[in-house]
């Protein structure tokens, strides 16, 4: 869309709706803001690192694909496309793909869906299925060049996935924890009330408050966040006071890391000429 925005007029909509996992969509342009070339050539930047930093890895990727054999199986593409949105495991071991030194099946995809790591057939077509198996795949063939290059054993990348692990261990303990924590009533009875007490948090600038219909499924996402956070910062604080007595935080060792991490920061990458 980035592109037909930059040139479409304002109060105009883009003529195609677009389809996601979600439905379709239909966009359209407001208004535009104008900034100079001195407050945006940071950004532009920044934008053109990446751009260059992906074509790079995208030419890298493209070379292991070659280097690991890697064959998408038309058949099994299509096996899977055509499994029931009510299914979510199955335990066919037909081949979706294959590659030197290992293989994705049917069965190892629907596991990737049942851990919500991975989007179910029926949910998207043919071709972002198959994008999405073939990015899958070569993040494999990544890994696994990675390791045959020693680099899962340097320190400093261990550290990073010890770092990596402990971050995500403490996230999903926070939010089975919120969950488990937050019995919040989301009936349409308790939905009115919230809305009646909160009605001008929806109105919009023009005053014209909108229907209850219109925003209840926002107000029950908004009432289960707030207590899940409420939950949340409950339980911290409870772990806080359970180790208070062996958690000793050495004040100097701690100004030394924020100074050395702000030396870091201020240095550009590699191959910049800043």
């Amino acid at each position: 869309l980035r592109e037909p925005l930059n040139t479409m007029p304002v109060d105009t909509y883009y003529p195609d709706p677009v389809k996601t996992s979600l439905g379709y969509h239909v966009f359209g342009l407001k208004a535009r803001r104008t900034f100079s070339f001195e407050s945006s050539v940071e950004s532009f930047r920044k934008k053109l690192r990446k751009q260059a930093e992906a074509k790079d890895i995208a030419a890298y990727v493209s070379t292991l694909r070659d280097r690991y054999a890697i064959e998408m199986d038309e058949e099994g593409l299509k096996t899977l496309a055509q499994i029931d949105s009510t299914e979510s495991t199955t335990a066919s071991d037909q081949t979706l793909a294959t590659w030197q030194g290992g293989q994705l099946t049917i069965s190892d995809y629907m596991d990737l869906v049942s851990a919500s790591q991975a989007s179910h057939p029926a949910r998207i077509d043919r071709p972002a299925l198959q994008r999405k198996i073939d990015s899958y795949v070569g993040q494999q063939v990544v890994m696994a060049e990675a390791r045959r290059l020693g680099l899962d054993r340097k320190p400093e990348v261990r550290r990073r996935i010890e770092g990596k692990r402990r971050e995500l261990f403490a996230t999903w303990l926070f939010e089975r924890e919120a969950k488990r924590r937050a019995q919040i009533d989301t009936s349409d009875a308790n939905v009115r009330r919230y809305y009646e007490e909160n009605v001008d948090l929806h109105t919009p600038k023009d005053g014209q408050a909108p229907e209850l219909a219109k925003v209840a499924s926002r107000i029950r996402s908004s009432m289960v966040r707030r207590a899940q956070t409420a939950a949340m910062d409950q339980f911290i604080a409870e772990l806080r006071e359970q180790f208070a007595d062996q958690i000793d935080i050495d004040e100097a060792v701690l100004d030394q890391a924020v100074l050395d991490q702000a030396v870091l920061d201020d240095i550009p990458p590699a191959g910049t000429a800043e």
